[in-house]
């Protein structure tokens, strides 16, 4: 019985190294895609920020140039409704920079 337990323990033990083999390399892929994952998100952010760039770029020359002109046409009667030109309102959203990301 002796010699069952020691055979057991044994290969419990070699058990037990493939899986903290097995996990090691398991460890190492979730890393790297993490890595990848996290560029991902760094490309997403720069594309956002971009977008809200031109969108702020955008709405000051509806507001500076596009809107008084479209006001002076209307109060000039060249235009066929009598409503004014709507506001376009600014998207007032932070974007979080992730930890240790580099830009």
């Amino acid at each position: 019985m002796g010699f069952l337990g020691a055979i057991n323990l044994a290969w419990q033990q070699h058990t037990q190294a493939e899986n903290a083999g097995r996990i090691a390399e398991e460890a190492t892929e979730l890393f790297d895609r993490l890595v990848k994952f996290a560029e991902h998100f760094t490309k997403v952010r720069k594309g956002l920020l971009a977008a809200s760039e031109s969108l702020d770029a955008a709405i000051g020359s509806y507001e500076t140039r596009i809107r008084p002109q479209g006001e002076r046409v209307r109060e000039l009667g060249g235009a066929s409704s009598r409503d004014a030109l709507g506001e376009i309102l600014p998207v007032n959203a932070t974007i979080r920079r992730l930890e240790n990301s580099a830009e």
